[in-house]
């Protein structure tokens, strides 16, 4: 029951995953703040992305119900053909599975080391030498991946003999889990088509779409200040999926840093360099830096942080010109990008 029911949802998501070609869009930014400015990094994550993102998120979920699937089949199969054996069976594999796990991350530590002699060799090495040391460190790493996982396989296997075994089913009742258990792999195997098909659009997608092309773009960012200090690229800017966007904003002198508000989200600035990581789910988004006088040292406290934050941005239009409640004097760039 628990397996058709991760399947269930698995199908569903999948499915749903076509909804982010059109609605799915997310502008991640970071940087760091204080008194005398800042800057912000910003990330733009399209539809296109984030559908691939999520489609091979899906695909994933739904290879490891597989892998759980067989799992169980496996140790249901142990206990049918020789139950006072199979906990022993179970546990021989899991540390055959570490051995050779043990081996294949040796082998990548010693890939590495042929590399890194390679590399340091005179007269330098052939890049074809180096292309070959090099793609014998990812053969390596790809071997050890697969080890571990499969040692991930057996524990799993043992942990569901030793469930077995310890519900002392009857010889009817094991039939019926064996087969139960049979029918769970192929429904899990089914299941893969779904989420490979939207990872394989999702792929083609972007290959057609890249940057730029095709009329791809979405996100708008509104960068602005209030007279007291100002951003060095201050102004509205268009960004298309994958692409990002770099912007410095300092304090003029005289004056400090209070706040930064990004979207709905206000960072309160002190005299420590503050570093910040904010995601938003949303296609416009106005970045807003808030100057304000020193007029006396040790009292930039008291500057009016208990204004509430306002969300400008829902009212935005899909240009990025601002719509909302502000009534802050800006600087608003004119200019395009």
């Amino acid at each position: 029951m628990a397996i058709k029911k991760k399947l269930s949802i698995l199908l569903i998501g999948a499915l749903s995953i076509c909804l982010f070609f059109t609605f799915g869009f997310q502008i991640d930014v970071s940087g760091v703040v204080n008194k005398e400015g800042g800057t912000a990094d910003v990330s733009l994550v399209g539809p296109l992305r984030v559908a691939a993102d999520d489609a091979e998120a899906a695909l994933a979920a739904a290879e490891q119900a597989v892998l759980d699937a067989i799992a169980a089949l496996a140790a249901v199969n142990l206990v049918v053909l020789d139950a006072p054996g199979a906990v022993e069976a179970a546990e021989q594999a899991v540390l055959d599975a570490k051995e050779a796990a043990a081996l294949a991350i040796q082998a990548v530590a010693d890939a590495e080391k042929v590399l890194e002699d390679l590399e340091s060799e005179t007269p330098a090495p052939t890049q074809e030498k180096i292309d070959a040391a090099e793609q014998a460190v990812k053969d390596a790493e790809e071997a050890a991946a697969l080890a571990v996982q499969a040692v991930a396989d057996a524990e799993a296997v043992l942990a569901a003999v030793k469930l077995l075994i310890a519900a002392e089913l009857e010889a009817a009742e094991l039939e019926a889990a064996l087969e139960a258990a049979e029918k769970a792999v192929e429904d899990a195997i089914a299941a893969l088509e779904e989420p490979q098909d939207a990872v394989e659009d999702a792929i083609a997608a972007l290959e057609e779409g890249e940057p730029g092309e095709n009329g791809i773009k979405y996100s708008h960012i509104i960068i602005n200040s209030n007279n007291g200090g100002s951003f060095k690229e201050e102004g509205n800017y268009s960004g298309a999926d994958g692409e990002g966007l770099n912007f410095t904003f300092e304090s003029k002198e005289g004056f400090d840093l209070v706040w930064l508000r990004i979207g709905n989200i206000k960072i309160e600035v002190t005299e420590d360099m503050l570093p910040y990581l904010e995601s938003f789910n949303k296609k416009n988004l106005t970045i807003h830096a808030h100057f304000k006088k020193d007029k006396d040292e040790g009292t930039i406290g008291e500057t009016g942080l208990e204004e509430d934050v306002e969300p400008e941005d829902e009212g935005d239009d899909e240009k990025g010109n601002g719509k909302g409640k502000d009534k802050e004097k800006s600087n608003n760039g004119k200019k395009n990008k």
